[in-house]
């Protein structure tokens, strides 16, 4: 019977470090997608793209990722728009 309890524990054990692990190396590609997003941002920040401009009102709408702005050409991109980090130019 202490045989089982000590197999059962172990397995148990076992399973805990592998799912531990398994977070860790988790929590380690997401550092790795933070560091590069940063360098992407850097990279665009200064670049420059030209939107569609909307009449009436006017508004203006990324060629990329297709979304539209109210007034101001401050534009929200989707997260994945290679013009995210680029400022909007009329």
């Amino acid at each position: 019977m202490e045989k089982k309890q000590r197999e059962r524990v172990k397995e148990k054990l076992e399973r805990e470090e592998k799912y531990a692990k398994k977070n860790a190396l988790d929590a380690e590609k997401k550092g790795i997608k933070k560091v590069i997003n940063m360098e992407e941002q850097e990279e665009r920040e200064g670049q420059v793209f030209k939107p569609i401009v909307l009449e009436n009102p006017k508004r203006y709408q990324c060629p990329e990722c297709e979304t539209v702005s109210r007034t101001s050409l401050e534009l929200h991109h989707y997260f994945n728009c290679p013009n995210k980090f680029k400022e909007a130019v009329e």
